[in-house]
């Protein structure tokens, strides 16, 4: 059995390793939106608070849309 620590740390990197590539991926699909003349883009997945964040910190409003016919995904504007 890992100790409490043990699992915290790993958690932990999970969540900065899943963060490098969400915060990728958005950089991908904004720079897509942008060259095609678009204000807006999808980014494909439910994204976490922690990418919430991140995007609205550079200004971006970023929400997460659920719905049962087009599943989960997050809207970027600018």
């Amino acid at each position: 059995m890992i100790t409490a620590k043990e699992a915290r740390e790993r958690i932990d990197t999970l969540a900065t390793e899943r963060g490098r590539e969400e915060q990728q991926k958005a950089e991908e699909a904004i720079t897509k939106a942008v060259e095609k003349g678009d204000n807006n883009c999808w980014l494909g997945f439910y994204a976490s608070e922690a990418t919430l964040k991140w995007l609205k910190s550079l200004g971006y409003k970023a929400e997460r849309i659920s719905s049962q016919k087009d599943g989960d995904d997050t809207k970027v504007e600018w």
